[in-house]
């Protein structure tokens, strides 16, 4: 299925793939830890490199047909974990938070298509929520949203370790989202009764709810004159990118591609047409 929705001053309505596949939903962790075991240290997203918006990749958010989630967009392939201390988890790994560290996840922000939302399923591991336990509004900033990473309860020894599965993000909007996730120790058996460590910095996410093709008028940093194109594709698929000066069926042309699907986000740096609009199609099998 295709539809069209306004993309600019330049470029007015443009044509998406709608077709979504979980051929991408491989089962992926975000492990938070520590800089070091030293008081005061800040959390860190361990392997955060690997998944943050500058390594390309993405979260696929595909339609749900059936069950609780009928009718939604759902992301549900990435784990968040705090890494274990103890053998008893299968620690001590690498990177680890001190002992008696008690680490949550707060969303700080959220970008995305206009009017999208976010909402957050928790899990304890057993038994799924059957309601969001929270909603985010695309434009929030300095958010306080939080769910617990570890499981234990932060006494003085406990283990740090969080390894959480069947929690959910959806949305009932499709397009590419930004979110902006950071690590706070909780805890009170540091010294002084307070936590052991710092926040982490905050880390950026791209969640892809459905495939649409994304239009950035203005990028900051590129040369007047210059726009962007951006796309999430996912692997197993490719894709196409076309421009048209109309809508009519006849007159497009490729511009881009095929681009195999690598799991990432393609970004296109197109001229902005002198003409009142231009329209791009993004073709994806």
């Amino acid at each position: 299925m295709k539809t069209r929705s306004p993309i600019g001053r330049h470029a007015l309505p443009l044509a998406l793939a709608t077709v979504a596949s979980a051929t991408q939903a491989q089962h992926l962790h975000l492990n938070v830890g520590a800089a070091s075991l030293a008081e005061g240290s800040n959390l860190a997203f361990i392997n955060g490199p690997a998944l943050d918006i500058r390594s390309g990749w993405f979260l696929p958010m595909p339609f749900q047909t059936h069950g609780l989630h009928n009718g939604l967009y759902r992301g549900g392939s990435l784990t968040f974990t705090a890494l274990p201390a103890s053998p008893d988890f299968g620690g001590p790994a690498p990177g680890h938070a001190q002992w008696g560290a008690r680490i949550v996840a707060q969303v700080e922000s959220l970008q995305g298509p206009q009017s999208g939302e976010l909402a957050f399923w928790d899990s304890d591991g057993i038994a799924e929520d059957t309601e969001p336990k929270f909603r985010i509004p695309v434009g929030a900033t300095h958010g306080s949203w939080r769910f617990n990473l570890s499981e234990g309860d932060g006494s003085p020894g406990s283990d740090p370790y969080g390894h959480i599965h069947g929690r959910y993000f959806t949305t009932t909007t499709q397009g590419l989202y930004v979110l902006g996730l950071k690590a706070i120790d909780i805890s009170t058996s540091g010294p002084g009764g307070g936590p052991w460590h710092a926040p982490s910095s905050v880390i950026q996410l791209y969640l892809q709810a459905g495939t649409t093709l994304d239009y950035i008028p203005s990028p900051e940093g590129l040369a007047p004159g210059t726009a962007v194109v951006r796309f999430a594709m996912e692997k197993g698929r490719s894709y196409a990118l076309l421009t048209s000066s109309g809508i009519e069926p006849t007159g497009w042309r490729v511009m881009g591609g095929p681009y195999v699907g690598n799991g990432a986000v393609q970004t296109n740096v197109v001229g902005r047409p002198a003409a009142a609009a231009a329209f791009y199609r993004l073709l994806a099998q």
